[in-house]
């Protein structure tokens, strides 16, 4: 987390990934300051899909390894609950495959599949 004179946090998330004994960097994954991107984050079994949560939005980013970066995907996003504060993305899951994500909030876990 960097933090500035801003009033909100800016949050991101960096991806590195282990290349023979040395970490390489692969890119970031950034959100808008003060709108708590990256509380929470999963990876798939291989590491090549990644979701991170963007809870004050309500919903969870995905982005694929594609070479050395990171490309966006989509978004899931929280349909029940026009609550904002409803903590969407707060924990989260992903399967091995990476197809099959679950993200909690205040109000249950829901469940995406591709």
């Amino acid at each position: 987390q960097y933090r500035t004179n801003r009033p909100f946090p800016i949050r991101a998330c960096y991806v590195y990934e282990m290349v023979g004994g040395v970490w390489s960097y692969l890119g970031v994954t950034a959100g808008v300051a003060g709108k708590w991107f990256g509380g929470a984050f999963e990876t798939d079994a291989t590491g090549s899909i990644l979701a991170v949560s963007y809870t004050s939005l309500r919903k969870v980013q995905l982005y694929k390894r594609v070479g050395g970066t990171m490309e966006y995907l989509g978004d899931a996003v929280d349909q029940q609950s026009a609550d904002l504060g409803s903590k969407f993305g707060q924990s989260l899951g992903l399967s091995a495959d990476g197809k099959l994500l679950a993200a909690t909030s205040i109000y249950g876990t829901y469940i995406f599949t591709t």
